[in-house]
């Protein structure tokens, strides 16, 4: 019966209730050799994306933590709004970071903490319930 349950909820929400964000970690504009980071930027309105930018905020809310990951996170920048009421998004499942363009400097360390944290075995209450230290000491890097 639990079973039966799970498939209707999964075929009457569809694919992102499920997966997470169901984006193709394979498809990306840029990626950093070094830290594996990619990046895809979903509004196709962002000029001059650099991901120098990312990888600086990476490394810093990894020197930060003292957590490190390899390959970094897939960052899926998308549109203002899309995420409502949210600026910003983790999805363990699929392993990618969902910003808003306008957000990145306020939300990216954020969220590469939930990474982090997650990578780091981290149970749910000090990962989504926020109950880390990490989140307030190293937002920013």
């Amino acid at each position: 019966m639990k079973t039966i349950l799970i498939i209707t909820i999964i075929m009457l929400t569809g694919c992102e209730q499920y997966c997470g964000s169901c984006r193709d970690t394979t498809d990306f504009d840029q990626q950093d050799s070094e830290t594996g980071l990619r990046i895809k930027d979903y509004t196709a309105n962002i000029e001059n994306l650099d991901i120098n930018q990312f990888v600086k905020i990476w490394n810093a809310v990894q020197a930060c933590t003292g957590l490190s990951v390899s390959p970094g996170p897939y960052i899926a920048i998308v549109e203002d709004g899309s995420l409502n009421p949210k600026s910003g998004m983790y999805h363990p499942h699929d392993k990618v970071i969902e910003i808003e363009v306008n957000e990145i400097n306020n939300w990216l360390g954020h969220e590469m903490i939930h990474f982090l944290l997650h990578d780091d075995g981290a149970t749910d209450d000090v990962n989504r319930n926020h109950k880390s230290t990490h989140f307030a000491q190293c937002k920013n890097g």
